[in-house]
């Protein structure tokens, strides 16, 4: 298919000279190729760049909305001829002492220069070229430095003529990858985030980060940004022009990038397609899983759990550094990724070990992430179950485990045997089960005498019924004798008017403290 080119191709070999362009910004038409006018009476080609007066551009404009005129500004055109937008809509303006034919040439060897760039890159991907491959022949055409980084920010490739100046850009060069100073800066200036999510062009100011302009995009595999292209304008400034120019290498970027994770993807992690179909695209056929389980050597019967990891904060997480040592720390588990949700199963010779987790604690709190651990199951068929049941006790963490547990904010881990009764009240809260029951009623009675009174009631009854009806262990946990737990009980006893001898009392209480607590919050 051949090239098509853009209002900014056109203008970028002419903006060094005085001129204007009267096209829109958002003009997005493309245009075939770049001429002369034809001779009178020959009708213009569609999607055309003509170069010619500015008084015979002024004539076709109207009826050749399609095309692109390139002019050498008259003297006999008026101020208010100039001011006209449009008049001169579709115009590009050069306010040199040229002839046309010195116009047709620049733009005819811009768009010859771009069109060998692109044959050039279309034979690196034909020919399974590498990121270093395509900087090599880029650079001349963007003549700025360019950047290939890993997730973990280690350079993969850069550009060999056209070098940065910038000191963070010298570090990457001496060191091979970004080290944790110049992350500390991402960090501070929020770039790390912003970027992935743009899933596109991100552009850069000086002066925060960079000394100088920059333009950076990431490859994405499976919803994970796995590689970020940099382009650091050191040597030539930024236009519209080099954007468009940055996109155009992008797709070839792109196109090497899809074709390296998708050979070793399928040669280091051949159990990854049949995971991520079961945990997040919904396979639950027997026979493919059990197909593809046989194919991949994990076994469908034996000692399992899963775990789900989870950042609250993405913004100051570099996801490679973290996989690459998630990795060392369990080297057996099959670990799979989306966006920036990891599952792991974890695959046990015998009983589930109890504190298998515990391998992880300083990973996760180095990196301020939770996770979710499933209950032990048998069956690879109920992985999906398993890992709803993680990601359930990540995602009532504060809302229950703060309170049962007053340690819970410094933990990074969760189970779900802790959220299953907020998982079972949140299941049928819908039905008004747990709405409209005189326990729930009790419970938030309670709770507006001790916002009316400032008193702790329900606090103490809450922990008393937790605490299995030991008021010394209460006493101790808030503070107080347990004669004054045993005084507190008594009023709390007769103003809800309760018997905490009754066993579905308590129950019922309890229950509602979770539904009040979990629920409603």
């Amino acid at each position: 298919m051949k090239m098509e080119y853009t209002r900014n191709n056109v203008f970028a070999p002419l903006s060094t000279y005085q001129g204007h362009s009267y096209v829109p910004a958002d003009d997005c038409k493309r245009y075939k190729w770049v001429s002369l006018l034809p001779d009178e009476g020959t009708p213009l080609q569609p999607n055309y760049v003509y170069v010619c007066g500015i008084r015979e551009a002024m004539r076709y404009n109207q009826e050749a909305s399609d095309c692109l005129f390139v002019c050498i500004i008259d003297k006999y055109l008026s101020e208010d001829e100039l001011e006209d937008p449009g008049l001169l809509k579709n115009i590009i303006l050069i306010k040199e002492n040229r002839s046309l034919s010195w116009v047709l040439n620049k733009i005819q060897n811009h768009f010859c220069e771009l069109n060998e760039w692109e044959n050039k890159l279309k034979d690196i991907v034909i020919g399974h070229g590498t990121y270093q491959d395509i900087f090599d022949i880029s650079e001349q055409y963007l003549r700025n430095a360019l950047f290939a980084l890993d997730n973990t920010y280690r350079l993969i490739a850069c550009s060999k003529t056209y070098r940065s100046t910038d000191p963070i850009n010298i570090k990457l060069y001496e060191y091979g990858y970004h080290p944790p100073e110049t992350l500390e800066k991402f960090y501070r200036f929020d770039r790390i985030n912003p970027v992935i999510e743009s899933k596109g062009p991100s552009l850069g100011k000086p002066g925060t980060i960079s000394e100088f302009e920059t333009i950076c995009q990431w490859c994405f595999f499976e919803s994970t940004p796995l590689v970020e292209i940099v382009e650091v304008f050191s040597c030539e400034p930024m236009s519209s022009d080099s954007v468009e120019l940055f996109s155009m290498m992008m797709k070839y970027i792109n196109l090497v990038f899809l074709r390296e994770q998708r050979d070793s993807h399928e040669a280091a992690s051949s159990y990854n397609k049949l995971l991520q179909d079961m945990v997040y695209n919904g396979l639950t056929n027997a026979d493919e899983i059990a197909e593809a389980a046989e194919r991949v050597h994990i076994p469908l019967l034996g000692c399992f759990d899963a775990y789900r990891i989870a950042f609250p904060d993405k913004s100051k997480v570099l996801l490679g550094r973290f996989l690459d040592d998630l990795r060392s720390y369990l080297p057996d588990s099959k670990i799979i990724v989306k966006d920036f949700d990891i599952s792991i199963l974890n695959i046990y010779t015998g009983p589930a070990p109890a504190d298998l987790y515990r391998s992880i604690l300083p990973l996760l709190q180095k990196h301020c992430a939770v996770c979710g651990i499933s209950a032990p199951f048998s069956s690879l068929y109920d992985l999906n179950h398993a890992c709803c049941q993680a990601a359930t006790a990540v995602k009532y963490k504060e809302r229950l485990l703060s309170a049962i547990n007053k340690d819970a904010q410094s933990s990074n881990v969760f189970f779900y045997e802790n959220a299953m009764i907020c998982h079972l009240l949140e299941c049928g809260s819908d039905q008004g089960v747990f709405r409209n029951n005189p326990y729930t009623a009790k419970i938030e009675k309670l709770r507006r005498y001790d916002a009316e009174h400032n008193s702790q009631y329900s606090e103490i009854l809450f922990w008393y019924l937790v605490l299995e009806r030991k008021a010394t262990d209460v006493g101790n946990l808030l503070h107080m004798h347990r004669n004054t737990v045993n005084y507190h009980l008594q009023h709390i006893t007769d103003y809800i008017d309760v018997d905490l001898d009754d066993y579905f009392t308590r129950q019922g209480l309890l229950m509602s403290f979770h539904y009040v607590d979990v629920i409603r919050k």
